[in-house]
């Protein structure tokens, strides 16, 4: 996991970045931050893992990833870790 957090639109942003730049996604966690304390922690049954991909499956792994986001963007104290 990195500490990148991004908001849901952050997180569509960088998708499209690393669409026009051909960087694979190996995963997304999907973190949930208490409104109220601020701690984070990870929504363990929203997971993408895609590191099964080769180097070359840049299109594939950019799919998956909207597909899996596609499921969110409705809370706002949730939060998104990439990993490339």
């Amino acid at each position: 996991m990195s500490d990148e957090r991004l908001k849901f639109h952050e997180l569509i942003d960088r998708l499209n970045q690393l669409e026009a730049s051909e960087v694979l996604v190996i995963g997304i966690d999907r973190l949930i931050i208490d409104p109220k304390t601020g701690s984070v922690a990870p929504d363990i049954n929203e997971i993408l893992d895609l590191s099964a991909l080769n180097d070359h499956e840049v299109e594939a792994s950019i799919a998956s990833a909207r597909k899996f986001v596609s499921r969110f963007g409705q809370d706002p104290n949730e939060r998104f870790d990439l990993v490339l």
